[in-house]
């Protein structure tokens, strides 16, 4: 990202506290963020590429570990003035893509 901001989602009806996303951090630094916090409530971030070619290839994919209705993932915030292009569990677009550094 070029500058310091927060992404933040709702589980299961739930706000999760908001991450705190660094200047210079890249796509994996934000997968890697909300894998590893302490606060998730059982969503997995991955990345995959679609195959373009594109710098706006790669796309962030946040997955529920629980099936059902009640595990939505909603309300996705990402107030790092980066546009990031997202995809829930459901492959829904959030976000239109741009270019983000994805030193992968």
């Amino acid at each position: 990202t070029s500058v310091d901001g927060t992404f933040s989602y709702s589980f299961a009806g739930n706000t999760i506290p908001a991450l705190q996303i660094s200047k210079g951090s890249t796509l994996k630094d934000l997968k890697d963020a909300i894998n590893s916090d302490s606060n998730n409530p059982g969503v997995e971030a991955s990345i995959i590429n679609d195959g373009t070619g594109n710098p706006n290839a790669f796309h962030l994919v946040l997955t529920s570990k629980k099936s059902g209705a009640a595990f939505k993932i909603e309300n996705i915030q990402n107030n790092t003035k980066e546009s990031i292009n997202i995809k829930s569990n459901k492959g829904i677009r959030i976000k239109k893509p741009k270019y983000i550094k994805n030193n992968l």
